[in-house]
């Protein structure tokens, strides 16, 4: 089997691997074709060669992360696949890693996925995200004190303008900025037909804030609304209210619940139209799970970028990382795991090293990626992944590292 770098030549070979695993449709065959164009024009990949065409392939995408006030370069993990009569042969695990290897070698310190279920990509090293909302909810019953200008429509021709309005969105700990506007070109065919709606208020009128929205051809719904934008509080009462002029045709819209924001607290009666409609097509009950996962590539660059208020702690860390059994024999990147002397405070660090004066953590990267984003608290890991230390180091930690749910706010 040939390892290399993604060829535009794999185009056609790549997309028949999208259609085997049901990725690409029939009836949105062209959507879905511009969609793995664009992502192969933005991204980095490698595949996997077996009678001269590409079996398996991985790709990341550059982006940026936000971890409180601070923002580190990221590498997202997209569109890893393998072809069905050579699955199970550690192909896809084997790029992957080959993938992140390199990234860390370009000097990244962090990377995400959307997982396709819990598992696999822990063999890597990633830790689960908290579990995210889906709010399925009436139109009709978003408060009546949100109210709307009449918005324009747009079209996937300003896609590079919701990219850059996408990147001034409302701050929040945990977003995801991916750096190419052709992500948001892809994304938006993958979500099929649709329109967007919103308020050109920004710089020489360009795009402020405003949705993408898609129909599922119904006619009465459920609407999704997609790369919901806005930088300010007003700006996204405004798009509540936009959505509430809805309510004349549709029963039920569905959205990804945003940052700092509990979806609940914007209806009227909420209880009673979750009776109503429950056991039905248009049932308003919300959906919740962990669909991304988050992996530290390099500790000290990390912590690096990392400030915390309050008093500051040191301890001794005994890292594993499990990609070191997938990795090719010849990486030069052979994962982080190993012994360090972490402080964590104002000014965090992770240093090469061990002090027989410290408490001891053991843990994997895995279960330290999800503290470090604030996935999980350390007594949280404690209890349900591999997190290990004395009871007061883990009340010493949790005193220190408080930090808010991260939300990537961007489907990946």
């Amino acid at each position: 089997m040939e390892f290399r770098d993604v060829h535009v030549s794999d185009l056609d070979a790549i997309y028949r691997l999208w259609e085997e695993a049901g990725w690409a449709r029939p009836d949105s065959a062209e959507n879905h074709r511009k969609m793995l164009e664009a992502f192969l024009a933005v991204g980095h990949g490698r595949v996997a060669i077996h009678d001269d065409a590409p079996v398996a392939m991985a790709l990341t995408h550059p982006a940026h992360i936000r971890h409180l006030d601070s923002t580190l370069p990221c590498a997202i993990v997209a569109a890893v696949n393998t072809a069905q009569h050579v699955r199970k042969r550690g192909l896809a695990a084997r790029l992957t890693a080959e993938m992140l290897a390199l990234k860390a070698s370009e000097g990244i310190p962090v990377t995400v996925l959307g997982m396709f279920d819990q598992g696999f990509y822990n063999k890597l090293g990633y830790g689960s995200g908290p579990a995210m909302h889906i709010a399925y909810f009436d139109p009709r019953s978003l408060r009546r004190e949100f109210l709307c200008r009449i918005p324009k429509r747009f079209t996937l021709d300003i896609a590079a303008q919701l990219h850059a309005a996408r990147m001034q969105r409302l701050p929040s700990h945990g977003q995801l900025l991916p750096d190419d506007a052709r992500i948001v070109e892809a994304d938006l065919f993958e979500n099929g037909e649709g329109f967007g709606l919103g308020y050109f208020d920004g710089p020489d009128g360009t795009l402020s804030h405003g949705f993408w929205v898609t129909t599922r051809d119904a006619e009465f719904g459920p609407y999704d609304i997609h790369m919901l934008t806005y930088q300010s509080p007003a700006q996204f009462h405004e798009l509540l209210g936009l959505m509430r002029t809805f309510g004349d045709q549709v029963y039920t819209i569905a959205v990804l619940e945003p940052p700092m924001v509990q979806w609940q607290d914007l209806l009227d009666e909420p209880f009673r139209r979750r009776r109503i409609g429950r056991g039905g097509s248009h049932a308003v009950e919300p959906k919740q799970m962990a669909w991304w996962q988050i992996r530290i590539l390099d500790l000290p660059a990390a912590l690096a970028a990392t400030h915390l208020p309050g008093p500051s702690i040191t301890f001794q860390a005994q890292i594993t990382d499990p990609i070191v059994e997938v990795l090719p024999d010849d990486s030069p990147w052979r994962g982080i795991g190993g012994e360090y002397v972490i402080t964590l405070g104002e000014e965090c660090s992770a240093v090469p090293g061990s002090r027989a004066d410290l408490p001891v953590l053991k843990t994997s990267i895995n279960a330290f990626s999800r503290l470090w984003f604030g996935c999980r608290t350390a007594m949280e890991l404690e209890m349900s992944d591999h997190f290990v230390a004395s009871p007061s180091l883990i009340a010493e930690i949790d005193r220190v590292w408080r930090l808010p749910r991260p939300d990537l706010d961007w489907a990946i």
